[in-house]
């Protein structure tokens, strides 16, 4: 097999099975429970992004199921990147995205909590990995909009009504524009012992999703690629939504964050913009310890099952959402700057110069060589 067709789960596994948490953890999960929660919730930023303690991502996220692309190495040799996993040595830099001056991702139009709407609002491609028709379902963009979908919401619960597990595509079958198609089954209905949703509960959970929710693809990327934006094994559950600036995404409230083929790109942009990140990730940057969980934005689980109790709390507590966006927005403004990323690299640069140099042990900083007594 060649290296570009393998798993970056396969060329990791001796690494995750490393880790003793994770070999007692190999067996499939039931993507019901997250890893070492509160309540249900992220508690553990670290943990939840860390894929050794997620067995289950193996066959949840795009990047362990067929990445795009791949370059690996089992030699020691410095590489510098954007974004790393957690059993990788990169060393981290801010992206280019971050610094450019991209009109894309302007904040320029801030506005006010008040005047944003209560709505969850979602742009991007259906990117994540290399989805086929028979895998696309294992990947984390399509189901995050099919969570946020209410009729696909109410026809997995028909289904679950019926007898039959709603995770499994196969035993059901409905009528789409396009015809006759199986279920995507891509995600859990809530878990009323964890999540005792009041929507769900009163069984308004499809009607009070299709109330808040605006998410679409704008690109339905396929394998192999059509010439158009379209894809014929996904075309009949999602549909596709024009691109829209950011500065109109931010008239929202709630801004879902999540893995593209690597990192979004959009996490600086939703911090500066007063509305509110929901962020599930399972890739590491250069600004993870300048960021709090719960303070600064809101951390959702990679397997997504905590995602409508996260909104209906937020949505019940419109004061609780504003403070972690305004705390967010206000601390991106004090430590997220283009001055803190220069003074980031250029401590980086001197740090790898010193490692680098056969009179490191000369090198460093001593109250002597400083003339201080």
């Amino acid at each position: 097999m060649s290296t570009s067709r393998l798993t970056k789960w396969t060329n990791h596994e001796s690494y995750f099975l490393g880790n003793t948490w994770t070999h007692s953890s190999v067996k499939e999960t039931d993507q019901i429970r997250p890893s070492k929660p509160h309540g249900g919730f992220v508690s553990n930023w670290t943990v939840a992004t860390d894929p050794c303690t997620h067995a289950d991502l193996r066959n949840l996220h795009g990047t362990f199921v067929q990445p795009i692309s791949q370059a690996i190495s089992t030699e020691l040799l410095p590489i510098f990147s954007g974004s790393k996993l957690a059993v990788n040595n990169d060393i981290l830099l801010p992206s280019a995205v971050y610094w450019n001056d991209d009109k894309r991702f302007s904040t320029t139009r801030r506005i006010s909590w008040e005047q944003k709407r209560d709505e969850v609002l979602w742009r991007g491609s259906a990117s994540g990995g290399r989805n086929t028709a028979n895998n696309w379902t294992r990947f984390q963009r399509h189901r995050l909009l099919s969570m946020l979908n209410g009729t696909q919401v109410q026809m997995a619960i028909e289904v679950s009504q019926n007898g039959h597990d709603a995770t499994d595509s196969r035993e059901a079958v409905e009528k789409t524009p396009r015809g006759r198609h199986n279920l995507p089954g891509n995600f859990p209905l809530p878990n009323q012992s964890l999540y005792p949703l009041q929507s769900s509960a009163l069984g308004l959970l499809p009607d009070w999703l299709r109330s808040i929710s605006n998410a679409a693809f704008t690109w339905l990327v396929c394998f192999p690629a059509t010439r158009d934006y379209a894809c014929s094994y996904t075309g009949a559950w999602y549909r596709r939504g024009v691109e829209m600036p950011f500065y109109r995404m931010f008239k929202a409230k709630y801004l879902p964050d999540i893995d593209g083929n690597s990192f979004s790109g959009c996490f600086l942009a939703f911090l500066r913009s007063n509305s509110l990140p929901i962020k599930a990730t399972i890739y590491k940057e250069w600004h993870d310890d300048r960021l709090v969980p719960w303070r600064h934005f809101v951390p959702m689980d990679n397997t997504f099952v905590d995602l409508w109790a996260i909104l209906e709390y937020l949505v019940a507590h419109d004061d609780v959402a504003k403070e972690i966006a305004s705390e967010g927005q206000k601390w991106a403004d004090t430590v997220l700057r283009k001055e803190d990323m220069l003074v980031y690299v250029y401590r980086l640069i001197l740090e790898y110069a010193r490692v680098s140099d056969d009179r490191r042990d000369e090198m460093g900083w001593t109250p002597a060589a400083s003339g201080v007594v």
